[in-house]
């Protein structure tokens, strides 16, 4: 083990008595049991130090060696005996000692939490924005299949991930169900760019327009707006709409909304309207 007294590691004092190890190992473990808190790797790495301290302390002649020389005390054990007593200590010898200091709670096995399960999701970008449900059939050992319907949140974004609690495997022995994770994929839309929680879209207006101002109404994800268009109004200008954006995800508040100015030529000119272009050239010349 690292430096560190392995007294404090069980939350005991020096002159604690075998009956005080095993009531405050007992605790811990069950505390930080890995099958307890789902795989943590904190929890499990915890869990290693306090059945190491408790392997080292409970044993007579280990813990007299400790209190002699503390971390030394394997090197001043195998000197004095001329072999080592290291015994690398390995995971499955800690479930070992858990079990035998347990036995399982009341004697049946530990309980032991499910696994969770991962479900990929597709949705459009307005069921994004509203929110939306999802009929899924999972595979069931040995019923074969079950329905569930999920619901979506809004504000979901390619590579969100939603948990819906304990609809993954069974646990064992009397543990929780595991959870289902959804992954979900945003598919891409025809008129709307988005990045995190902005949208950008484009729109097109004459050249009229563009020069002389107008207001235009196009349709967003939250309802129709009309934009108004100043008068010499640049092409690639933007323009943005506060709060008509994507809904954040779990929080409050949306994103915002940029529109971009397309200004679209005239093509296939009547005489007249050269004559008119030609006139404003001789003007602007």
């Amino acid at each position: 083990m690292p430096s560190r007294n392995l007294y404090s590691v069980l939350g005991v004092t020096k002159n604690a008595s075998q009956r005080e190890l095993k009531q405050a190992f007992r605790k811990l473990a069950h505390e930080y049991h890995p099958d307890v808190n789902g795989g943590n790797a904190g929890s499990e790495k915890k869990f290693k130090q306090i059945n190491e301290a408790y392997e080292i302390l409970s044993n007579v002649d280990s813990r007299k060696a400790y209190d002699a020389y503390g971390d030394n005390w394997k090197h001043a054990r195998s000197n004095r005996s001329g072999r080592s007593t290291t015994s690398g200590v390995g995971f499955d010898n800690y479930s070992n000692i858990f079990g035998s200091v347990f036995g399982g709670i009341g004697g049946q096995p530990m309980p032991r939490r499910g696994r969770d399960r991962e479900h990929r999701v597709k949705v459009t970008l307005e069921e994004a924005f509203s929110g939306s449900t999802r009929l899924l059939t999972l595979m069931e050992k040995p019923s074969g299949s079950r329905r569930l319907e999920v619901k979506i949140p809004t504000g979901v974004k390619t590579g969100s991930k939603v948990r819906i609690a304990g609809e993954g495997s069974p646990g064992a022995s009397g543990g929780a169900n595991g959870d289902l994770i959804l992954f979900v994929e945003v598919t891409p839309h025809n008129s709307y760019n988005r990045k995190g929680d902005d949208l950008f879209i484009e729109v097109v207006i004459s050249l009229t327009d563009a020069i002389l101002g107008c207001e235009t109404e196009f349709k967003t994800l939250a309802g129709n707006v009309v934009l108004k268009i100043p008068p010499e109004t640049q092409n690639g200008k933007s323009f943005r709409l506060r709060g008509k954006g994507m809904p954040h995800l779990r929080r409050s508040g949306t994103g915002d909304l940029y529109a971009e100015i397309n200004v679209q030529l005239p093509t296939e000119l009547s005489n007249r309207e050269r004559e008119i272009f030609d006139e404003l050239r001789e003007l602007r010349s």
